[in-house]
């Protein structure tokens, strides 16, 4: 399974670009950061949505995230590259 994960410094920022996502048509849920990525608040914005349409979507939210990730795997064994 491969999604995308969104990882912010504030809480605040992944609410906000959750309901940004949402409002152009993203599917998108908040999850809590995997402990791999701690450079964050504890909240990440995961979307199965493919890359090129989560860019054109994402606007200035992509430039004020710590990073964004993909995952692959399952379970315990999801590895994360930065895109």
């Amino acid at each position: 399974m491969q999604y995308i994960l969104i990882v912010f410094r504030s809480r605040s920022d992944a609410l906000a670009c959750r309901s940004h996502l949402l409002s152009r048509g993203v599917d998108a849920v908040v999850v809590n950061t995997p402990q791999q990525l701690t450079h964050s608040c504890g909240l990440s914005v995961k979307t199965y949505t493919p890359r090129p349409v989560l860019a054109s979507a994402l606007g200035i939210w992509g430039s004020r995230s710590v990073g964004i990730y993909a995952a692959r795997g399952n379970g315990a064994a999801v590895s994360y590259t930065r895109v």
